[in-house]
């Protein structure tokens, strides 16, 4: 896998590459840009150097006319190098020619003629007799092109260094900078998608969030979001498989049944009306499992559900009804206590019947021969209702509290045979469809308490095609 995320960084159009080639020509730009202003500022036509160096030159050339006279000062000029601020010593005499035959820069001569008409003789600038003929000498860098002029002194570039290779090494020190750079850039991508590419190949237990430290706060963020998809996607798919392995467990148990009955009613047909019957309690044990399963499903599923307005107190007493006709056979009372008033609330009415219906027969299988149900029913503030349902029975460990709304699970105190645990799971994603929650509580000394919340008023999704 970690090949795949290599060989991407050769495809030209990646990220990485993109960022590079942006750096590099941001980098360049900015270096010319930078350049051109400053040599349009550095390098003016001329520039007469009055104080030093330029004043230590003057005063050298007026020493070498004291010792070997003109010709001497003419044979210095002329094998004078200029430095690296791009200098040198002229003579000028009063023809208006330099007598090393140098070109004068433009405007130099005139503006040192002028400075001495003014001040007379400066250290920068002197004028003195040499055989007879008048002699201005003075200092002034001479403009230079920069595209031909073979001498300039620039970063990693050799001194004298000419303009193509200064460029080349300029641009390969700005490439591996930027390089450099595109690549810490470009580091919590690569890491994302490497993780992308484990995840893609089965392995979900996979975490970013903590590789990523120190990258900027958008690739953290995206670290922490990819770390929360693959959790779900995990739990999701753990799930999945429970509730597979679980339901393929509760399909068998009846199944073996029939095929048992079956058998014996060949072998011995005087049995027969008796393993029929045994077959059709294990039919129909099947298919309230599947109308569970599916149910489940589908709640679990993004499938949209009709909601209109609906009366629950009379959906509560229906539930009632039955119940106590369920309960007198074990003289188990059941008591319902509504408010006058119509509960009126927008939900679906099949769904919350058979959310508060499965309490129902939870609290009937579980009370005592002679006990009691209450159910009761009523508005708890302007926006929402409750309707709670409490039993005598022997209530539930506190351990096994908050895990009686998962799938297939069975309590300590739940005989073998007695439902398939996914009466409460169908109930909390009832509730959780209509904007609501279920609660459970022990009641002392024994005893459940389930309160279902519901909003009076929640959006319902019109039921797809």
């Amino acid at each position: 896998m970690q090949k795949k995320t290599r060989l991407s960084l050769f495809n030209a159009n990646t990220f990485f590459w993109q960022t590079l080639a942006g750096l590099i020509v941001a980098m360049t730009l900015s270096g010319f840009l930078v350049f051109a202003v400053a040599w349009g500022f550095l390098n003016p036509d001329h520039t007469l150097l009055l104080n030093h160096p330029g004043e230590d030159r003057v005063m050298f050339a007026e020493e070498v006319v004291s010792l070997g006279g003109k010709p001497a000062l003419t044979s210095w000029l002329q094998h004078q190098n200029p430095g690296p601020d791009h200098a040198r010593v002229y003579a000028v005499d009063s023809s208006g020619h330099d007598i090393a035959g140098h070109k004068i820069p433009d405007g130099a001569l005139e503006h040192a003629r002028a400075l001495v008409r003014q001040g007379g003789n400066t250290l920068g600038i002197r004028s003195f007799n040499v055989e007879g003929e008048e002699i201005i000498v003075f200092t002034a860098r001479k403009p230079v092109n920069f595209f031909k002029d073979s001498t300039r002194v620039l970063l990693f570039a050799p001194h004298g260094a000419p303009l193509w290779l200064t460029c080349i090494i300029s641009l390969l020190v700005a490439s591996a900078v930027a390089a450099g750079l595109a690549w810490r850039l470009t580091r919590p991508l690569r890491q994302i998608e490497g993780a992308m590419v484990q995840a893609a190949s089965g392995d979900l237990n996979v975490r970013i969030s903590e590789s990523v430290k120190g990258s900027s706060s958008e690739f953290i963020e995206l670290a922490k979001k990819f770390d929360m998809m693959a959790a779900t996607i995990q739990q999701l798919i753990d799930r999945q498989q429970n509730l597979f392995h679980s339901v393929s467990h509760e399909l068998r148990s009846p199944l073996a049944r029939i095929n048992c009955a079956v058998e014996l009613a060949r072998r011995s047909p005087d049995i027969t009306p008796k393993m029929l019957d045994r077959i059709e309690s294990d039919v129909q044990k099947l298919d309230s499992l599947v109308g569970d399963l599916l149910t489940y499903t589908r709640l679990n599923a993004e499938v949209s559900i009709p909601f209109s307005e609906i009366d629950i107190s009379e959906i509560v007493e229906d539930i009632a009804d039955n119940a106590s006709l369920e309960g007198a056979a074990r003289k188990v009372q059941v008591v319902c206590d509504l408010p006058k008033d119509d509960l009126i609330m927008t939900g679906n009415a099949d769904l919350l019947a058979h959310a508060i219906e499965n309490v129902v027969r939870n609290a009937l299988r579980f009370s005592p021969d002679g006990g009691k149900v209450t159910i009761h029913g009523g508005m708890v503030s302007d926006s929402s209702l409750q309707i709670s349902i409490q039993d005598e029975g022997p209530g539930i460990p506190p351990e096994e509290m908050a895990k009686i709304f998962d799938p297939f699970f069975r309590g300590a105190n739940q005989a073998t045979g007695s439902g398939y645990g996914l009466g409460l799971p169908i109930t909390m994603q009832a509730a959780q469809h209509h904007g609501g929650m279920v609660q459970a509580e022990k009641i002392r000394p024994h005893g459940l308490k389930i309160t279902i919340t519901l909003p009076l008023k929640h959006t319902g999704k019109s039921e797809k095609a």
